[in-house]
């Protein structure tokens, strides 16, 4: 079985959480999503949400703590196993400067958030951490 971990954040600001939207000929491309990425070999997951929130959004954390995990496996015969490991940040700036992966970015309440076409993990995240279950 292959393992790929990833790691990401939700950044929160007030009582409103930051979501980007894939760029078009990207993968997943429509999906809101929170800043996610693979995590690479032999790196730690909090310096990998650290590394993929400033790779795809120009921020970094004024204040970060570990937030949660979520578990799935993917591929035809479920052979691919993908442990997401999400930090909850307070971002220092202010200033979104979205990477090329992502065409436009906004911040909404959970309700707000699941209004969106948003993916399974994003999705996940929103239902059992943003809005308790």
């Amino acid at each position: 079985m292959k393992c790929v971990p990833i790691a990401g954040c939700v950044v929160k600001k007030g009582e409103k959480y930051l979501v980007a939207k894939r760029a078009r000929g990207e993968h997943r491309a429509g999906l809101w999503e929170f800043p996610t990425g693979r995590m690479e070999n032999g790196e730690k997951a909090l310096d990998a949400a650290k590394r993929e929130l400033w790779e795809e959004t120009g921020l970094k954390p004024s204040k970060i703590s570990f937030f949660g995990i979520h578990e799935r496996f993917d591929g035809k015969n479920k052979e691919v196993y993908k442990p997401i490991f999400i930090f909850l940040v307070k971002p220092k700036n202010k200033t979104v400067k979205l990477s090329h992966e992502h065409e436009e970015y906004d911040w909404l309440t959970p309700k707000e958030l699941l209004k969106k076409n948003v993916g399974v993990d994003t999705r996940y995240f929103i239902k059992n951490y943003l809005l308790g279950g």
